[in-house]
């Protein structure tokens, strides 16, 4: 797939990164809305987690 950055206020944004990151916090939120396995905070956390994953595969 081809990478497609995008400059916004000085900053390059990755489009392939930000879809992969909102499709990974889509199934989380779908998964977690079924099962409730998770609390408010819980969620927060692991969404962080997977936004941070993919900033540090620059």
């Amino acid at each position: 797939m081809e990478e497609k950055i995008v400059r916004k206020n000085g900053v390059d944004i990755d489009l392939t990164k930000v879809r992969r990151i909102i499709m990974r916090i889509i199934l989380e939120e779908r998964n977690n809305v079924k099962t409730k396995e998770c609390s408010d905070s819980q969620m927060v956390d692991k969404l962080q987690k997977i936004i941070e994953e993919e900033a540090k595969c620059l």
